[in-house]
């Protein structure tokens, strides 16, 4: 299933599916999944596309709680067109993050004690992941938004 990564075509069937939306409340776009029902679709899907559960993980876990006072920058992620870049780093050098996952996606998450995002101008991959759907690398970045 992931010999080529996470398609578009996946992508947009997990966002139809309301997955890549599981935790968003509904009267903000999402599924309003609880808890369980949302372990439980981790734990399914994990069996079959490890790459789409990460991605579920990424966006409902991660994305959604740092983001939730501004979804403007998921609403692309949970309609399957984007996706959100999460830094590893915690330090900008040169206008650039080093360690991002997802690094092809237009804007990255960056982790520090004040959790920022930044619009993303460029990508190198690292290829060494383990996940095939999950870009790993450098983002070059231009704005940054705390």
């Amino acid at each position: 299933m992931e010999e080529n990564g996470i398609d578009n075509n996946l992508l947009k069937k997990l966002a139809s599916q309301g997955f890549l939306a599981a935790l968003i409340p509904e009267n903000l776009g999402g599924s309003g999944l609880d808890e369980s029902s949302y372990n439980i679709i981790l734990e399914v899907l994990s069996k079959y596309s490890p790459s789409s559960a990460f991605e579920i993980f990424l966006i409902n876990s991660i994305a959604y709680p740092v983001l939730s006072d501004d979804l403007n920058y998921l609403n692309d992620v949970i309609k399957g067109d984007d996706f959100i870049g999460i830094s590893l780093d915690k330090t900008i050098k040169n206008n650039s993050l080093d360690s991002v996952l997802n690094a092809n996606g237009k804007y990255t998450i960056m982790s520090s004690d004040v959790p920022a995002i930044a619009e993303n101008e460029n990508f190198t991959e690292k290829d060494f992941m383990g996940f095939k759907g999950i870009r790993f690398g450098n983002v070059g970045i231009k704005n940054q938004k705390i």
